[in-house]
């Protein structure tokens, strides 16, 4: 196989690092008594180069660290206060003198000090206190996510169950990345710099109404003067081979906290596309084995300054460097009802290079007013650019003519989009109230020029019926206000308002006409939280939500796949409006029981039309649909023992869709579950060995106007630590059985059509990850438009 060479050297390069000399040190820490102390926090710091190591005693009171030889500050806390420092040098093997804690403080601390739970429910969030977890000592972010309830990974993609893809914020600031690059990106911040994740199910007004998904919030722990770097190296082999190297070097000195990274990924998969469609006098199977080549480069720059205790201000750019290339081969084969035998084969073969580039940057100015009410002002000034050009060519034969058919579709794209966001927040004296307000302005333009060519050997001639301009330019302004009371010691309050104001215009000089629109729309938020004692909560909350087209739909230009095959967007295309409810109940930090309902108006939607007598396939986005959604979600957290961790989850809901267009059904609804047992084992007792498991079953059902099979997907992965935990090796078996093969079936103009398809999610994927340097948080910035580039997509 091509990859086993490069494992060979990999796992040399591993081994190499594994067998460096180093020293052990071991100790125990106890009472006055001479009783051993258990879990007690242990840290080992190399005072030169700041490279850190922590650990628990066990039941009796030990630890035990591997370094190299050098000068250390050993570190003992308990309840996160510090009981003991002293300052080593270790040239050998060393057994330390028991470390002695005194009784008296320990009690005190117990008394004065109370552990925060693994799981906090607040009114508009649930919070999992990563720093409580044992098991994700060693780990890193994506462990950490993991970990967390309602939140899950599957190929790659950040999920919350019940809500789909999310967006991901660290320290307030929003991500904007996706897939492979967030991955790589998660992987470099380790588990021991988090502080705690929020899940916020049904965002505040504060956040932007576009999406019906949820934000995720790492919030991370604070940081001293240090700095490090990190390596992150992958293989993955599925039909083909595809790496990835990236670097991350962080520092904070002083006033100054800078974050940067490259990453650099280049392989190859190979997804197969099927369908069926059943024609009333023929069958046509059409089956599209594709190979996708990936070759992409990214870097980011983040720099803060801490001008005084009060203001602070920094930037953050990211660059994107992208040039994928898809092939594909096409066969239809077409059987005739009558004789059952093939009528004829269509072949059609095409290359699609592409390129595609971003530029996004923030800046943000932070100005605490007060720190005794919590009284902030905040300020973010983004812009982002995308240039994205397609050059797909392909040409068409038939067992039936010796003539092929040919043509080029050619297109370019231009995004660029500014924004500006103000939020302040304080508490109100006398009135026991939490207000936040502020306001946002978002301007975007988009450019696209698609030119289609029927060719014919080197002889290209351009096609204006099939060559389109299209603009597209939108305006919003949004403002926006919340208030938060505690009622009581049991009862909370949280209502807040949201106003956005859009202005449209698409512009299609080729055809010499122009749409414009303007809408405006509330979105109000209400949340209420009963705790009924400190084991037990009820949470009630509601948010109204907008889902606006990517720009992609709404350009007019038809873009042809096959002679039988081509789409267009809709410059028409309306934005959808979802309401949600959601009754959620949260014992300790065990279980989590979600009952929710949904109600969405004129959604949108690829429509495939399918002509019977012509035999032409067009896919079409429109307003069709309507619908609704009633379902309850079970989560349910517990351990057997400390080394063995299950997380359970279903979800189960009844939807019923309707459309009123005569393409499709009239209405379609029926149930629909979901099932996932996720099992964590720590090998070892110094927890430097870990395996999961992960089993995902999704049952027969419906998906709007379409209805599915089942389908299963079994994960596992394995994870060592070596070098004192700074070099951490992965091993990740996906979808093992090749089971996540749903077929899909819908109805186009009384025709059924089938679809099946799998992108090559079989696949071993070994990682590395080599650490340098001392603990440190990585400031991160909010790109205030990351909605407006999820919509580039």
């Amino acid at each position: 196989m091509p990859l086993q060479p490069h494992l060979c050297l990999f796992l040399f390069f591993i081994l190499t690092f594994s067998v460096n000399s180093q020293t052990l040190v071991q100790g125990r820490v106890v009472n006055s008594k001479k009783e051993n102390i258990e879990n007690a926090e242990v840290i080992i710091t190399n005072t030169e180069t700041f490279l850190q190591q922590f650990e628990l005693t066990g039941s009796n009171g030990s630890f035990s660290f591997t370094v190299e030889q050098g000068k250390y500050t050993l570190e003992i806390k308990i309840y996160g206060e510090l009981k003991s420092v002293q300052s080593l040098t270790i040239a050998s093997n060393t057994m330390l003198k028991d470390i002695i804690i005194d009784d008296t403080t320990v009690l005190n601390e117990i008394v004065i000090v109370k552990e925060k739970k693994l799981l906090e429910k607040k009114i508009d969030r649930l919070v999992f206190n990563v720093e409580n977890s044992v098991a994700l000592v060693g780990g890193d972010a994506i462990d950490a996510l993991k970990s967390a309830p309602r939140i899950k990974f599957k190929n790659n993609e950040l999920m919350m169950i019940g809500k789909g893809n999310v967006k991901l914020m660290i320290d307030d600031r929003i991500i904007p990345l996706a897939g492979d690059d967030l991955v790589s990106y998660l992987k470099t911040i380790n588990a021991d710099d988090i502080k705690k994740i929020e899940i916020i199910s049904n965002p505040p007004a504060k956040y932007n109404a576009e999406g019906n998904s949820g934000i995720i919030h790492i919030i991370t722990k604070k940081s001293t003067d240090a700095w490090n770097l990190s390596y992150r190296g992958i293989l993955q082999q599925a039909t083909y081979a595809t790496g990835s190297n990236g670097l991350v070097f962080n520092l904070s000195r002083g006033k100054i906290k800078l974050n940067s990274g490259i990453t650099y990924t280049n392989g190859s998969t190979a997804p197969t596309e099927s369908n069926v469609i059943y024609y009333p006098d023929q069958r046509w199977e059409e089956y599209n084995k594709r190979r996708d080549y990936t070759n992409a480069f990214s870097a980011r720059l983040g720099l803060d300054q801490y001008i005084n205790d009060k203001i602070s201000h920094g930037f953050l750019y990211t660059y994107v460097n992208s040039q994928p290339l898809i092939k594909e081969r096409i066969n239809s084969t077409i059987y005739d009802y009558t004789s059952n035998a093939v009528d004829s084969v269509i072949t059609t073969h095409s290359r699609n290079p592409r390129e595609r580039e971003i530029h996004s940057a923030n800046y943000h100015l932070i100005y605490k007013l007060s720190e005794e009410n919590e009284k902030k002002l905040s300020f973010d000034l983004d812009y982002f650019n995308l240039s994205n050009q397609n050059d797909r060519r392909f040409y068409t034969t038939t067992n039936t003519s010796e003539n092929s058919i040919g043509a080029r579709n050619f297109g370019k794209q231009e995004i660029e989009n500014f924004s500006a966001n103000i939020d302040m927040s304080q508490s109100i004296p006398g009135w026991d109230v939490t207000i936040n307000y502020g306001g946002r302005v978002s301007s975007i333009q988009t450019e696209n020029d698609f030119t289609t060519f029927q060719t014919s050997g080197d002889i290209e001639i351009v096609n204006p019926d099939l060559s389109n301009e299209f603009n597209y330019k939108e305006n919003t302004q949004a403002l926006y206000l919340s208030l938060y009371k505690e009622i009581s010691e049991e009862f909370e309050v949280k209502a807040g308002l949201r106003m956005e104001n859009t202005d449209i215009t698409g512009e299609s000089p080729t055809l010499a006409t122009t749409n414009k629109y303007n809408y405006t729309k509330l979105f109000p938020t209400l949340y209420f939280l009963y705790s009924l004692n400190e084991d037990n909560a009820l949470n009630l909350k509601y948010g109204r939500r907008i889902n606006r087209p990517n720009y992609s739909l709404l350009n007019p230009f038809r873009y042809i796949s096959s002679p039988y095959s081509y789409s267009e967007g809709n410059p028409y295309l309306q934005p959808s409006f979802t309401n949600n409810i959601e009754l959620e109940y949260t014992y300790k930090d065990n279980l989590i029981t979600n009952f929710y309902y949904s109600w969405f108006k004129n959604g949108f939607e690829q429509v495939t039309d399918v002509d019977p007598e012509t035999n032409i396939q067009k896919v079409i986005p429109l307003n069709v649909f309507s619908g609704k959604m009633i379902g309850i979600n079970q989560i349910i957290l517990f351990s057997l023992y400390k080394w063995c961790r299950f997380n359970f989850y279903a979800d189960l809901y009844y939807s019923k869709t309707a459309s009123n267009s005569p393409i499709t059904l009239p209405m379609l609804d029926g149930w629909n579950g979901e099932f996932n047992l996720t099992t964590d084992l720590i090998l070892n007792a110094k927890k430097t060995l870990f395996i999961n498991v992960d089993y995902n079953y999704t049952t027969t059902g419906v998906d709007k106007l379409d209805t599915n099979t089942d389908f299963s997907q079994l994960d596992i992965s394995f994870k060592s630590l070596f070098l004192d935990r700074n070099l951490i090796v992965g091993l990740h078996l996906n979808d093992i059985l090749s089971s996540n093969r749903p077929t899909y079936t819908t109805l186009s103009n009384n025709l059924k059509t089938s679809f099946r398809n799998y992108y090559d999610e079989r696949y071993i994927r070994l990682s590395v990850i080599y650490r340098l340097g001392k603990s440190f948080r990585s400031e991160t910035h909010e790109n205030k438009n990351s909605e407006e580039m999820n919509r580039t997509e």
